[in-house]
């Protein structure tokens, strides 16, 4: 008789190896159980072959994450990623703060807030005060980000940041150091 596993136990997978498409197999049979069907009932109700079905149970077949997530969610089932301690892990924030043209910032870089923006025709002139007052007034920031080895030697020291802030996060750090370091006029 093989082991058996606790529904809480996760499937165990390595960098590596990849998923253990055994173990895959293990949750596809899990959901027959719970749904009381044969492979042909399950490949009925998503739409694909029984032998599709029995390929995955058996790991002759690696099972994407979209049919993965189709099959689990039949029995109320969900996937959830967790990191090596256990905590569960959530998607990057869709508030994110993005560029002037509305993209998202690269994934691994960090954005920071680097003051308020100014056209670059307006550096160092008369107008720049003008513009950077306007630009605090709108809640519109210029914002760097960093990558390279800068951004390797922040993360040393700080550690990787959980995700990317978001506009009023930005706003927020700049109006408390604009009432810290009031520029002078």
């Amino acid at each position: 008789m093989g082991e058996s596993r606790s529904m809480e136990e996760p499937i165990a997978t390595s960098h590596d190896a990849g998923v253990d498409h055994e173990q895959v197999g293990g949750l596809v049979r899990r959901v027959r159980r719970v749904l009381d069907c044969s492979q042909r009932g399950l490949a009925g109700r998503l739409g694909v072959d029984r032998s599709k079905v029995a390929r995955w149970e058996t790991g002759a077949l690696a099972m994407g994450v979209a049919d993965l997530e189709s099959v689990l969610a039949l029995a109320g089932f969900r996937l959830v990623v967790v990191d090596s301690e256990g905590a569960v892990v959530g998607t990057m924030r869709e508030d994110a703060v993005r560029d002037r043209a509305g993209r998202r910032y690269p994934a691994h870089a960090d954005p920071r807030p680097g003051g308020w923006w100014t056209p670059r025709d307006s550096w160092l002139t008369a107008r720049e005060l003008d513009e950077e007052r306007r630009s605090a007034a709108l809640g519109d920031p210029r914002i760097f980000y960093g990558l390279g080895w800068l951004r390797d030697l922040e993360r040393h020291f700080y550690g990787v940041p959980y995700d990317h802030p978001t506009l009023a996060d930005v706003v927020a750090i700049l109006r408390v150091q604009d009432a810290e370091h009031p520029r002078a006029c």
